[in-house]
């Protein structure tokens, strides 16, 4: 008979060990569940800055009036919110755009002409996005913020460029007209 009791008693304790292993791998496992999660919202919110970047690039080929010029700012902001490709009634996150565009012009201020030079830093736009991705409480839960720096001079840098009076323009030489010269990824989780 005592036999019999310790076997109860050893299957009671082997249940037991098992039972806590089980419920340690669950915990593990929610936490690996937590970390992926956040990993693709950081994932996605940095593709909402991205967007933010593309977004303001294409308004600044689009308009050369924009971003507007009130009251001589040189700093202008928006924000988007983007909404789910499947259900456009949820959004997704938003973005947050600035664009500084103090060294829009030549560093004297100048207007093109024939005798002006286009060097770096002068003729650039530096374009900041913020993508964010919020719970349904709206808490941010993954942000991720993209600074570019964005070539605006019509001519190579460091070469004159053409100059046309009668329609005061000048004419686009650059290859690297609006596109970016440099990238900074401020990763954030």
């Amino acid at each position: 008979m005592r036999r019999r009791g310790s076997a109860l008693v050893l299957a009671l304790l082997v249940g037991i060990v098992l039972l806590l292993l089980g419920l340690g791998l669950l915990v593990m496992q929610s936490r690996a569940y937590d970390e992926a999660r956040l990993l693709r919202e950081h994932a996605q919110a940095g593709l909402l800055a991205r967007a933010g970047v593309k977004s303001a690039m294409l308004r600044l080929m689009r308009d050369r009036r924009f971003p507007p010029r009130l009251g001589g700012r040189t700093v202008y902001g928006y924000t988007e919110t983007l909404p789910d490709p499947d259900n456009p009634d949820i959004p997704v996150g938003t973005c947050s755009v600035t664009i500084d565009v103090s060294r829009r012009g030549s560093a004297s201020r100048a207007a093109p002409n024939a005798a002006a030079t286009y060097l770096y830093p002068w003729y650039t736009l530096r374009v900041r996005s913020v993508g964010a991705i919020a719970d349904a409480n709206g808490r941010i839960r993954a942000s991720r913020a993209l600074q570019a720096e964005i070539d605006v001079s019509p001519a190579q840098r460091g070469q004159l460029p053409v100059y046309h009076p009668e329609n005061d323009s000048v004419e686009v030489t650059n290859p690297q007209y609006f596109r970016c010269l440099r990238w900074e990824d401020d990763a954030s989780l």
